[in-house]
């Protein structure tokens, strides 16, 4: 997708806003619709197949087709996209345990980023041909990740199924998550259409150094909120989260007031990376995968799909908005921190039983640490005296 956005849908500029759309649109029908099937049907690898083996030679097709064709590509591309997007998901939430899976997200969703951050500066300087061969590539690559993340998924499931008895969600909860998820597409959709120009236009950065500065807190914000979500609980890294991104709101809204320190620019990138670092793991690899082991539902993963369904309705924003940006930054931010409110609310998805085992397990590996230190003074005060 990162792919897609920086190289191949330029491939006509007049048709850019609608390939984008076309893209991000059929990935959210075909969320529905993998969600509708693995849901009465329980089929949760036929879109990574059809996205391995189709995928592949749609991409390639790109460089001769016209613009009808080009569209209609970039369409089923965007459709097998979603369903393979939902279906790892859900295979990764069945394939990892409720107490491991933040850590487990984080080093998955730290390294994403960094891989797709240089494959993202790769497609920007090789342009349209590169960019589709790249695609092309990664397309047959995501075959080999889809059959390692359904090895073990039924046994993993019925060993995590005796500890989330006890776990005292409620429904209610699905709908208290999701608010603050639905905030930050609606703020991000809005702001991130004019906060990266203007950073490009008014502050002279380039866009390799944007991607860079942006993708490397990006990858720390994973790596801290996946961590913490599994020794301190989801809602507490999900509050450092919306935290750090309010914060970055109202450094966006100082931007947009036309001031020209460069302090707040730097800041607000750093804050926005980190924050979404944290929110790719929380909304991507964890909650959905929490509330789906709990109620034995894949029903929540539906929720993937307001992602791109934000990017490709902000595809048609106006260059230039009526309303003052700083203005919007504002009620933005207003937003993120009232969202904090809904996690108040919502019960704790780690398990406690987790918690303990957690801590436990990080007392132990201290106490190794510090046997381990203090053998190493003895041995040390030992050949000194002899």
């Amino acid at each position: 997708m990162y792919i897609f956005g920086s190289g191949i849908s330029n491939r006509y500029p007049n048709l850019a806003p609608w390939s984008r759309f076309g893209f991000c649109f059929s990935a959210v029908i075909s969320i529905g619709v993998a969600d509708f099937l693995m849901r009465k049907e329980r089929i949760h690898s036929h879109f990574a197949y059809a996205w391995s083996l189709i995928s592949p030679l749609a991409t390639l097709s790109l460089l001769l087709a016209s613009e009808f064709w080009f569209f209609v590509a970039v369409c089923l591309l965007g459709a097998l996209y979603g369903g393979f997007v939902l279906e790892f998901f859900a295979n990764f939430g069945q394939s990892t345990l409720i107490g491991e899976r933040g850590r487990i997200g984080a080093l998955v969703g730290s390294i994403a980023v960094l891989v797709m951050s240089f494959l993202t500066v790769i497609s920007l300087l090789s342009g349209f041909v590169g960019s589709v061969v790249l695609c092309s590539v990664l397309c047959v690559l995501s075959f080999l990740t889809t059959r390692l993340v359904t090895l073990d998924s039924g046994k993993s499931k019925a060993e995590e199924a005796h500890s989330l008895e006890r776990t005292s969600g409620t429904k209610r909860d699905f709908f208290l998550y999701l608010v603050p998820w639905l905030i930050y597409n609606l703020v991000n959709a809005l702001l991130g259409r004019y906060q990266t120009p203007l950073f490009i236009d008014e502050f002279q950065i380039s866009i390799l150094s944007t991607v860079f500065l942006s993708d490397l807190m990006s990858c720390i914000g994973a790596l801290v909120g996946g961590f913490v979500s599994d020794l301190h609980g989801r809602r507490t890294a999900l509050g450092i989260g919306l935290t750090s991104y309010g914060i970055s709101t109202v450094l966006s809204g100082l931007i947009f007031l036309e001031t020209q320190n460069a302090l707040p620019m730097v800041l607000s990138l750093v804050l926005n990376g980190f924050s979404w670092g944290i929110f790719l793991v929380l909304f991507f690899f964890v909650v959905w995968e929490d509330l789906s082991s709990i109620y034995n539902s894949v029903s929540y993963y539906v929720a993937l799909s307001f992602y791109p369904l934000s990017i490709g309705l902000s595809q048609f924003l106006p260059s230039e908005t009526q309303f003052p940006l700083a203005h919007i930054a504002l009620v933005g931010c207003l937003l993120i921190f009232s969202s904090n409110v809904f996690l108040v609310a919502a019960h704790e998805l780690l398990p406690p039983e987790a918690k303990k085992e957690i801590g436990l397990f990080v007392y132990i590996e201290q106490a190794k640490a510090l046997f381990k230190k203090r053998q190493k003074e003895h041995a040390e005060t030992s050949s000194g005296t002899t």
